[in-house]
């Protein structure tokens, strides 16, 4: 992540895949090895038709799924306040004043 960002100051447009894996993983060396080619065939060849068009690729534990952000730290969504009322609830409206 350092790297990203040292590569996002000097006015570069990185990739970067956040991922469930470790590093000496199969799986992370195959994800490796994908986004190494798809950036060789886009830049080398002139195709960048398996270049994803966001830049950062994120794996959302729990979720399970990708998703793809513009930078890294994503922007956050706009707030959204939960309150608890009387009940023991918790909703997005502001409940009424209870003792």
């Amino acid at each position: 992540l350092r790297d990203y960002r040292s590569s996002v100051a000097s006015g570069a447009r990185p990739h970067l895949i956040v991922g469930p894996w470790f590093h000496t993983s199969i799986d992370m060396q195959m994800a490796l090895l994908r986004e190494s080619l798809s950036w060789a065939r886009a830049h080398l060849l002139g195709d960048a038709a398996l270049l994803r068009d966001r830049p950062v690729h994120i794996y959302i534990q729990g979720a399970d799924i990708w998703r793809d952000f513009d930078v890294y730290p994503p922007a956050p969504r706009s707030r959204l306040d939960f309150h608890l009322d009387a009940g023991g609830h918790l909703g997005t409206s502001r409940p009424e004043p209870s003792p």
